[in-house]
């Protein structure tokens, strides 16, 4: 039998092989479209975990936790039909939520938690919908599956490099009090992994793009995608919750694995959106 951590660790490689299989095979048969779904369907659960964690030592309503949710999947799963609109929707909507809940916690509970909810439900707002949405935009971009391709492995890169660097090398911890188990040396580790892979893609699939241009996109990425991870930390630290979920065996939630990516997608986005700019 294998020993405890050796087993965690062949679960979690097992399920992020499953997890790549799927998102892969999902583009092979369905091409954009498929992974326009699959993007969806992802965002949807992540913002399932937020509701439930951030929300987890609050006074939220069920009403509170619902109009929040709706609006939020309202956003994400129309983000594509109204590209155009959205920052339109995103404002209109979350005027109407922050109204709608002033009027019915009024009276209710005092200004601080009034306060606290509104302060958690905005993040929430930009973290489950603004985030994953760039996500969609990059994959409708020209080129957009590389590009789609290159945030997913500069953030699993940074994350295999840190994961490891911090078992074989670590000893200061990063910030203990947010994650015990994240070192310096799996931090900086991180970094040179989302770096490398910016290189691999250069020379594999955007060979027309500068790699001056790249390598710095992708370790601004990796340095985000670290901060998206720690950001969640700290999200799932307050409600005092171990993991997002449990929808993947080793790793946790969805939002386990996708925080960094979640922080790195503005990052690639913009990067995708200037090369049309300055190099065509």
């Amino acid at each position: 039998m294998l020993p405890r951590k050796s087993s965690n660790l062949v679960t979690r490689i097992i399920s992020a092989l499953v997890a790549v299989t799927v998102v892969v095979g999902t583009y092979l048969i369905f091409e954009n479209i498929g992974l326009l779904i699959f993007l969806i369907t992802a965002a949807t659960i992540g913002l399932f975990e937020y509701t439930s964690v951030a929300f987890k030592k609050t006074e939220a309503t069920p009403l509170f936790k619902i109009i929040f949710f709706a609006f939020c999947f309202f956003l994400i799963s129309t983000a594509y039909f109204f590209n155009h609109f959205f920052l339109e929707i995103w404002s209109v909507l979350y005027i109407l939520f922050i109204s709608i809940n002033l009027w019915t916690l009024r009276n209710r509970i005092n200004n601080e938690k009034i306060l606290s909810l509104f302060t958690i439900s905005s993040l929430g707002f930009i973290y489950c919908t603004i985030l994953p949405t760039l996500m969609i935009k990059t994959l409708f971009l020209p080129q957009g599956s590389i590009w789609l391709l290159t945030l997913l492995l500069v953030v699993f890169a940074g994350d295999t490099f840190a994961y490891f660097g911090g078992k074989w090398l670590g000893h200061q911890k990063l910030m203990p009090s947010l994650s015990p188990q994240k070192t310096v040396a799996g931090s900086v580790l991180g970094l040179v992994g989302s770096g490398l892979a910016g290189l691999v893609i250069h020379f594999t699939l955007l060979e027309s793009y500068p790699l001056l241009f790249l390598i710095p996109a992708s370790l601004l990425s990796g340095i985000t995608a670290q901060s998206g991870d720690l950001f969640m930390s700290l999200v799932k630290r307050i409600a005092d919750v171990k993991d997002s979920g449990n929808i993947m065996p080793g790793h946790g939630g969805l939002l386990d694995r996708a925080d960094g990516v979640y922080f790195a997608a503005p990052i690639i986005f913009a990067a995708a959106k200037l090369t049309q700019h300055w190099f065509y």
